[in-house]
């Protein structure tokens, strides 16, 4: 891209520059001077009429070029996978760090009891509706509920990090080639400064961000990875790209989770796929939700509405 701009600013100045001198020299001057400096005038007009056809051609594939690498690595980043738990967050981080350190803290004083552990059930006991019996024994119950959810949640936070490790791999190199093309005559800074920054850089950013914490997910997977830590650093990450929104209507709750650091890129994308095809027509990407959950929270509310 960079050559055929340089070639059309070069032969147009070349024919600005001949045609001054033959303004100057004058035709009624009969020497060669006229003629040669209309020789080059009339070489160099052709020369740029060609070259600035090429550039045209040049700058729609250069700007295809980047578009298309953005999207193919947004698709990949786009696999980060949400934590869903339906558990306060710093309840079930409390409960991984009691179980890390459960070992050490038994040593310590062995009639240490599980605060974090009862203070989670406590939770499930007044959010979660139970459908036990008084023959059941409950203790016995809440406990297996517990390490039924705990093992949930360690599952989720584990998908989350893997995602996370495949995602970091991602070689921007492609994309980072495509943005040095972009090199314009006209409107040249206002297009490189806006795919940098609402583009490119916030791609880079995500990625740099997934492979610096990656060196703390990569020995999770062999076991020599601190988890609670990990935990922590996964949950970083998804507020980073998520945005969760809740709604509530006839009894029920129903949470959206949408992408909104992605779709921010993907709605630059398609501002600058408007500037490669003038008259195209704008089709912005709808905003999906990527996860949906519903749970009711009035039974009340529920049973009068079901009775209408």
């Amino acid at each position: 891209m960079r050559g055929k701009k340089w070639l059309t600013i070069i032969t147009f100045l070349f024919a600005v520059i001949a045609l001054i001198i033959a303004v100057v020299i004058g035709k009624g001057c009969a020497c060669i001077a006229y003629d040669v400096a209309m020789a080059i005038f009339g070489s160099a007009l052709l020369g740029f009429i060609m070259s600035l056809t090429e550039y045209f051609v040049e700058r729609r594939s250069a700007m295809e070029w980047f578009w298309q690498e953005s999207r193919n690595v947004l698709s990949k980043l786009r696999k980060v996978k949400y934590i869903n738990i339906d558990a306060p967050l710093d309840l079930v981080h409390a409960c991984f760090q009691e179980e890390w350190s459960n070992d050490l803290r038994k040593i310590i004083d062995p009639t240490a009891k599980d605060v974090a552990k009862n203070v989670l059930i406590s939770w499930y006991e007044e959010n979660i509706p139970m459908s036990w019996t008084e023959d059941d024994d409950i203790d016995a119950e809440l406990d297996k509920m517990y390490n039924s959810q705990m093992q949930g949640y360690r599952e989720e936070y584990m998908q989350c990090i893997d995602s996370c490790i495949a995602a970091s791999t991602i070689d921007l190199g492609s994309l980072g080639n495509a943005y040095g093309n972009l090199d314009f005559i006209f409107r040249n800074k206002g297009i490189r400064d806006t795919a940098y920054s609402e583009i490119y850089e916030k791609i880079r950013d995500f990625r740099n961000l997934l492979l610096s914490e990656s060196y703390h997910f990569i020995p999770l997977k062999s076991g020599k990875g601190n988890f609670p830590v990990c935990a922590g650093k996964a949950d970083d990450i998804c507020r980073k790209v998520f945005d969760v929104q809740y709604k509530t209507e006839g009894g029920f709750k129903t949470k959206l989770v949408y992408q909104k650091a992605f779709d921010d890129i993907d709605k630059a994308l398609e501002d600058f796929r408007l500037k490669i095809y003038r008259n195209a027509t704008p089709d912005y990407p709808e905003r999906v939700p990527v996860l949906g959950n519903t749970h009711i929270v009035d039974f009340e509310h529920k049973s009068s509405d079901e009775g209408k």
